[in-house]
């Protein structure tokens, strides 16, 4: 498998041309940080068409995500790198939706996430806990 690593933020990935439907075990021995090549996750990018492109995120324990803030900044990169769209400005499409792109001069990625929609809070070890949906779930 050819793969480019890339990193977002503090996350790091394998980004792999797609479409390619990956086993969770394949995707786990990938990731392991001391037995493979050690990531986040695996993002499988593949064109749409000249403005588009599709990304599937698979979490290190091979599950499969919604979507990745993170990983979209890096798939912006690999799509434009690699003449997968033409221009700076494309989408992104999840299974948590589609999200626009642009590649800015300083290399930076600008994209719109949705307004997050907060769900409940609890309580855990003495902290204050909100459940927080960006397209996939986090507690903050």
């Amino acid at each position: 498998m050819d793969f480019t690593k890339m990193h977002g933020l503090g996350n790091d990935f394998l980004v792999v041309d797609g479409p390619m439907d990956l086993e969770p075990q394949q995707v786990a021995t990938l990731c392991h940080r001391r037995l493979g090549v050690g990531a986040d996750g695996i993002l499988v990018v593949s064109p749409v068409d000249e403005s588009s492109v599709r990304m599937r995120y698979y979490n290190a324990d091979g599950g499969i995500a919604e979507m990745c803030g993170n990983g979209i900044r890096c798939v912006a990169r690999y799509a434009v790198d690699r003449g997968l769209v033409d221009g700076r400005s494309f989408s992104i499409h999840t299974d948590a939706g589609t999200f626009p792109v642009t590649l800015m001069g300083d290399n930076r990625v600008k994209t719109y996430l949705a307004r997050s929609a907060s769900g409940s809070t609890m309580e855990l070890s003495g902290l204050d806990l909100q459940a927080v949906d960006m397209g996939n779930p986090h507690v903050v």
